[in-house]
């Protein structure tokens, strides 16, 4: 089971100049929600940093059931 989550969510796995641009601190996001909801809805996932330590990543509700279905299917 480990296998195969980890092989669904390899596929969130983006490049560091990418990564960059998809941060942001909690105070931010909490600040700009719509802002930040719509990024996690139409750029894909979102980091959420706290003194920036990288400590969560927000997906769209469609991109976490493709991750369920990928992980149910291997």
């Amino acid at each position: 089971m480990q296998l195969m989550l980890n092989r669904s969510l390899a596929d969130l796995v983006v490049s560091k100049e990418a990564r960059q641009a998809m941060k942001w601190d909690v105070n931010e996001a909490e600040a700009n929600f719509d802002e930040f909801l719509e990024a996690v809805i139409t750029q894909g996932p979102q980091i959420l940093t706290r003194d920036g330590e990288e400590i969560a990543v927000c997906v769209s509700y469609a991109e976490w059931q493709r991750i369920e279905e990928n992980s149910k299917g291997k």
